[in-house]
């Protein structure tokens, strides 16, 4: 089983000394063991991983997928396995924190994740005009967020406290929750993702 992951999305996968590391990574480990399979790690950036699931390259997506409608019409889903908040996050020193406080402010998401489309859905059921701002990762993000460059970037509560205790990161996690998400593996709509599936939910071989 192939699986492409991002290698800067501690601590759910991760590159440390060469090594994939993380929950996702024992997670899908520990899937492999019980249901029979090899498991081999692709590290990408997230924006290239559904266009290597798309072509075969992988087997499924190691990133916290958010299950969505319209993935779940276009791929094979697994059972959900991380249920996630996600907030704005911001400087240390910062007087930004509900929701109404970015209005006209920089906000920095991952292009083409659930952050992108969610935090765009809650401009315009709101009608607040944040302006959002396209990443390809989160450590460019708080880069520029410690910089002064964006006022702010979207990220899961769970993997940002950990990053920020991690590496004693000025950062703090505002109360302007922006979505809920619940992910799961997405797989190609095939005879053999079928099989692999049925192994990731149920924990052993079907083979």
């Amino acid at each position: 089983m192939t699986v492409g992951i991002a290698g800067d999305f501690y601590p759910f996968c991760f590159t440390e000394n060469d090594e994939s590391k993380g929950f996702e990574i024992d997670v899908l480990n520990e899937i492999g063991k019980r249901a029979g399979y090899k498991v081999e790690y692709v590290v990408s950036d997230f924006t290239g991983l559904f266009g290597m699931l798309d072509s075969g390259e992988i087997d499924t997506v190691g990133h916290s997928v958010a299950i969505t409608d319209e993935r779940k019409e276009k791929y094979l889903i697994s059972d959900p396995y991380v249920y996630s908040k996600y907030n704005i996050i911001v400087k240390k020193d910062s007087e930004l924190n509900v929701i109404e406080d970015f209005e006209g402010k920089k906000v920095g998401v991952v292009m083409g994740g659930q952050g992108d489309i969610k935090i765009n859905e809650l401009c315009k059921n709101e009608n607040i005009a944040i302006d959002i701002k396209g990443y390809e990762g989160t450590a460019a993000m708080d880069e520029d967020v410690l910089m002064g460059r964006i006022d702010g970037r979207l990220g899961p509560v769970i993997q940002t406290t950990a990053n920020i205790k991690k590496n004693n990161l000025d950062l703090k996690v505002t109360d302007a929750t922006v979505f809920f998400e619940v992910a799961g593996y997405p797989m190609a709509k095939d005879d053999k993702h079928e099989e692999m599936l049925k192994a990731a939910n149920s924990g052993r071989t079907v083979r």
